[in-house]
């Protein structure tokens, strides 16, 4: 094995032998690699659909929005009249 020193220049010209056997890598290829990088690729499809509402949501909720009645999800607390809307007449019950 030859060297040469600190911060010498030189060119050492030798032979490398070849390296016998088989690794995980060159029995299976690309493939498993492959396979993760596809997998991974659906899964985040999947989170992403599942986050993201459709137009049909979208849709229903809007309409649930331009029928929402605020009274109804906060009650008025006891003892308190709740608000009532006037009726035709513009009469309010109560």
């Amino acid at each position: 094995l030859e060297r040469t020193g600190v911060s010498e220049t030189k060119v050492l010209q030798g032979d490398v032998q070849r390296r016998q056997g088989s690794t995980l890598s060159t029995l299976v290829g690309p493939w498993p690699m492959l396979a993760l990088s596809l997998a991974g690729i659906v899964l985040a499809w999947i989170i992403q659909r599942r986050a993201t509402p459709s137009p049909a949501d979208l849709a229903s909720s809007a309409m649930a929005a331009a029928t929402h009645d605020p009274a109804v999800d906060h009650p008025s607390p006891v003892g308190e009249p709740r608000p009532t809307e006037p009726d035709a007449n513009g009469a309010r019950d109560g």
